[in-house]
């Protein structure tokens, strides 16, 4: 059952209730992936309601995706948005992505992945895909996405920054590289708290920045504002 829409300028996302809802990193990361260029071959791990692939389908609309999710709720509900923004160039799957095979490789492979491993497991079956990573371990992850990224393509990533470590220590036999980075904090006086991850195979210059979202009184810094004003209704373009 669908229980609100989540407005954005371009597009618009039904949020449905067997489906973890819009969130900061889901749109931090759109936007992010925006910033990694246009691509043909454009594969989504992960694709919760959909809003990611929507939103690059969106602004790029001469790209093919592919938005690939192990939930049945979060396929459904991703088509659903597909559909409902009446867009022709993403395609959905159901799968477990570490038995996803393609006879081709992608120039573009983003994903918001489940991040908590604690035996702790919600009640809620929505929060055991969309929260948990016993189904995508972030190593497997890395190796799939590898093996299926072309040769001059990139694999974007939000991540809890301390699992930043978990893909230093895989650049380092993967031949791979991070070539952008962006630290996200919630304040300008705490720790970042995700990081926003761009990896290639091909040596280049690493790109470093820091994004705060609040202020001090819990309002949004002009430095996000600016960096979101595709996706927020009250902000200037």
């Amino acid at each position: 059952m669908y229980r609100n829409t989540f407005y954005c300028k371009h597009f618009k996302i039904w949020q449905h209730e067997d489906v973890f809802p819009v969130n900061t990193d889901a749109v931090l990361l759109a936007q992010f992936v925006i910033d990694s260029g246009s691509f043909s071959r454009v594969l989504e791990v992960g694709s919760g309601n959909g809003l990611i692939s929507v939103a690059y389908g969106t602004f790029y609309s001469k790209s093919k995706i592919l938005s690939l999710d192990l939930d049945p709720n979060a396929v459904s509900c991703s088509q659903s948005n597909i559909e409902y923004n009446k867009l022709r160039n993403i395609a959905t799957l159901q799968i477990d992505f570490r038995h996803f095979q393609s006879d081709q490789t992608y120039d573009l492979i983003f994903s918001n992945p489940p991040f908590f491993n604690s035996s702790l497991k919600s009640k809620v079956q929505r929060n055991r895909y969309s929260k948990y990573n016993d189904n995508l371990p972030l190593t497997d992850l890395l190796e799939t996405a590898l093996r299926l990224l072309d040769e001059k393509g990139k694999l974007c990533l939000i991540l809890p920054f301390d699992q930043l470590i978990i893909v230093e220590q895989f650049i380092k036999s993967s031949q791979m590289g991070i070539s952008r980075v962006i630290e996200i904090a919630p304040k300008n006086d705490t720790l970042a708290n995700r990081v926003l991850l761009e990896l290639t195979r091909i040596d280049s210059i690493q790109k470093q920045e820091k994004l705060i979202i609040r202020e001090a009184d819990n309002s949004y810094t002009k430095q996000y504002l600016d960096y979101m004003k595709w996706f927020y209704l009250n902000v200037k373009e």
